[in-house]
């Protein structure tokens, strides 16, 4: 293996201001996987999205000032069309769109990746990638170990679980979006070093790391592992690579490899024997969800899945060439629910908020023009990442060609490019792609300065105002997250308190209304558990004005309806619901409810018959249809 400084070009700049900006994406690498705001139910994309954008901003005015102060050629800007293109669909998809604050949310995250990509190409060289590749390690660790301590009982203060052990992330599938990332460089770095002390840290992380990535069970990430680790051998043997070459290391190495694996199995067999606070032992096994991948005929989750995506295409087949707008994938579902396969895990209490395949959520969301203007830019960086693997003394391109394969597969299956920590990690990564690939005796390509200047600035404006308004939603989300928990666990007095503040927190920013939709919802829903049915009646339609289709707002503003006496505007609502979605039983028995309150004898029994042959053993419907039918 060779060094892990190899003699790749170096053109980084040197000024004081360019160090900095050095330091700051290092800076963001290191902390973006680990920062949570406490007590955030949220965790792995609000207060992840406000610091990449907070730490990108920063990042751009410093860009500006470098430029400004240097008078050498101006700055790369790599792939500067195909991106262009790419945000100029994304925004044109919002032509009609439903719900535009949501949708600038996940506007703006590419834009935050795209600044990031020029940053990097611009600032990281071959001799900072070393640093960068070490401490994204040391986070990945830390993240690890609040992970392990997770799932072995530790319920760690402010740190939110809202889907598994998932440390700082919340949920352990987001976690193991970022090991994909972090884990090959984990292994390139023990396999290239030559200092006893750093092997045996490098061996250290590696194994931490890959213990947590095995709890975490996600396997969508697991199968984007084994993608990865095919493609990888596939482009070794393509560099020159013979399989002895590959395979053939010090014994020390080999004895490091070893005692990993060791402690991996360790750590996943032993702890149920000996561990009751141990929660990998409520799940399947490793090797039972391992089973499970190739089982998709009985696996739920699988079945559930292929129905998203065949609808999520219908969506596409009716707006094929710009989609329904960025980021509205979620408002538009339900009308497309059981389009063309009817999706089971959809009700009142659940629904898809993405397509789990950020590739058909791609085209749902902004059609044909911006499938293909995404596969264009992944076009030319394979392109660029095959040129380069087949040259001599590019080591660091292996554990990246490990982890951009694996993570592009892996959004087969889940959507990390809705989320921030994939977002950068795979900007980041493929900026190191374009700047290794670059030979020592070709110029840096730039744009013309006064052009260039002006894409700084606006760059540097367009970040930091959405900055801004991330910042801003924090606050409500800490009211609104206090306010939830507080709601669940029957405190209602504390709820409604903090709800409140939660939607009067910062109501005129746009990105803060993509968030007040749930707001209005929950606020609703207290009041309708208080019995006070004209503010519940006037927070449901505050949400559905942000998130029209959905069946539980549209469901629980008939309730407060009808409980105001108001039977004809609560049965529009029921029938609005069962129009987006007739497979609800506790609609229908809502309806049939009302019907026979209002005399109308035949519509109730109707509607209770309904109910009780999509839910044959609901007692409410049984008993309410014996008293219609006595004679």
């Amino acid at each position: 293996m060779a060094p892990i400084l190899s003699s790749a070009y170096s053109r980084a700049p040197s000024t004081p201001v360019a160090r900095k900006i050095t330091q700051g994406i290092i800076i963001l690498c290191f902390s973006l996987p680990l920062a949570f705001f406490p007590g955030l139910i949220n965790l792995y994309r609000l207060p992840k999205i406000a610091l990449f954008a907070l730490l990108t901003s920063l990042l751009c005015w410093l860009w500006l000032l470098d430029q400004s102060r240097r008078k050498a050629s101006p700055p790369a800007l790599p792939l500067f069309f195909p991106l262009l293109f790419y945000l100029l669909v994304a925004t044109l998809s919002f032509y009609r769109t439903i719900n535009p604050f949501q949708g600038s949310i996940l506007f703006f995250l590419p834009i935050l990746g795209i600044a990031l990509f020029w940053l990097t190409v611009n600032y990281i060289d071959s001799e900072k990638i070393a640093p960068l590749f070490h401490w994204t390690v040391i986070s990945g660790t830390i993240m690890s170990l609040l992970g392990i301590a997770q799932v072995w009982g530790a319920d760690i203060p402010t740190l939110i679980l809202t889907g598994g052990p998932g440390s700082t992330l919340g949920n352990k599938n987001m976690a193991a979006h970022f090991l994909l990332f972090v884990l090959p460089v984990s292994f390139y770095l023990l396999l290239s070093s030559s200092e006893p002390a750093r092997e045996w840290l490098y061996a250290t992380f590696a194994g931490l790391m890959a213990t947590y990535f095995i709890y975490t069970g996600t396997r969508a990430a697991w199968g984007g592992a084994m993608v990865g680790l095919l493609v990888l051998w596939f482009c070794m043997r393509a560099s020159g690579l013979t399989p002895r070459e590959i395979v053939s290391l010090q014994k020390r190495k080999i004895a490091f490899l070893t005692g990993i694996t060791i402690f991996v199995l360790a750590m996943n067999l032993f702890p149920p024997y000996f561990l009751p606070g141990w929660r990998g032992a409520y799940s399947e096994s490793p090797l039972a969800r391992l089973g499970s991948m190739i089982e998709l005929e009985q696996n739920l989750s699988a079945q559930s899945r292929f129905a998203i995506w065949a609808n999520s295409l219908a969506i596409f087949k009716d707006h094929p060439l710009l989609g329904v707008g960025k980021g509205n994938f979620r408002f538009i579902y339900p009308l497309y629910a059981q389009r063309v396969i009817r999706d089971s895990s959809f009700g009142l209490q659940s629904r898809a908020d993405d397509a789990h395949n950020d590739y058909v959520q791609l085209l749902a969301e902004t059609g044909v023009l911006g499938a293909l203007a995404f596969a264009l830019i992944l076009i030319l960086l394979s392109r660029r990442l095959w040129q380069g693997l087949k040259k001599p003394a590019r080591p660091q391109l292996f554990p990246i060609t490990f982890a951009l394969a694996a993570i592009l597969v892996e959004a087969f299956w889940d959507f990390p490019f809705n989320l921030p920590v994939p977002q950068a990690f795979f900007w980041i990564y493929s900026a190191i792609v374009w700047s290794l690939t670059r030979d020592s005796e070709e110029l840096p390509q730039g744009s013309p300065r006064a052009f260039s200047r002006a894409l700084v600035i606006l760059l540097a404006l367009t970040v930091t105002c959405f900055a801004v308004f991330m910042l801003s939603s924090l606050r409500g989300e800490l009211y609104y997250s206090r306010g939830d928990r507080a709601f669940y666990q029957g405190r209602l007095a504390e709820a409604e308190r903090d709800l409140k503040r939660a939607i009067q927190a910062r109501p005129s920013y746009p990105a803060y209304h993509a968030y007040l939709g749930r707001y209005h919802f929950l606020y609703g829903l207290l009041m309708l558990r208080e019995e006070n049915y004209p503010p519940a009646i006037v927070s449901f339609r505050r949400s559905l004005a942000l998130d029209p289709y959905d069946i539980n707002t549209l469901n629980n503003l008939g309730v407060a309806y009808a409980s105001a006496g108001d039977s004809t505007q609560a049965i529009r609502a029921f029938e609005v619901s069962i129009r987006i979605w007739p497979h609800e039983a506790t609609t229908h028995r809502n309806l049939g409810t009302i019907y026979a309150l209002r005399g109308e004898r035949d519509k109730a029994i109707h509607h209770f018959h309904i109910a009780l042959s999509i839910d044959p053993e609901d007692p409410k419907a049984l008993a309410a249809l014996r008293r219609l039918e006595k004679p």
